[in-house]
């Protein structure tokens, strides 16, 4: 037995493959356009977050600390250019309005 096939049949299969191709690449055109127009947004989002970052920039100038006295809860060896000192603080405090009064003291280091 003898394959053959039409020349219809050949034409109606080909048809068929062509438009299944011209749905994929409308399908991939859409994803594309809908990539566009997430990127388009992504990239305002962005252009908003960089002049906002500008802004603050110019608002803090020079990020080094000015003169002057600090007072910082230490936990192991000082950065270089702070010395470490101690000191107390004793509070009184009453607490819900009730009679009784707590007392506390805390140590603190610079």
């Amino acid at each position: 037995m003898q394959n053959t096939i039409s020349l219809t049949e050949l034409a109606t299969q080909q048809a068929s493959k062509v438009n299944a191709i011209t749905a994929s690449l409308n399908e991939a055109r859409t994803e594309i356009q809908q990539l566009k127009s997430d990127l388009s947004t992504s990239q305002g989002k962005i252009d908003i977050l960089e002049e906002g970052q500008t802004e603050l920039t110019s608002q803090v100038g020079d990020s080094s600390w000015p003169e002057g006295s600090y007072c910082i809860l230490a936990s192991g060896d000082c950065p270089a250019g702070f010395t470490r000192h101690s000191g107390t603080s004793k509070h009184l405090t009453q607490l819900y309005g009730m009679s009784w009064i707590l007392w506390s003291t805390s140590q603190l280091g610079c």
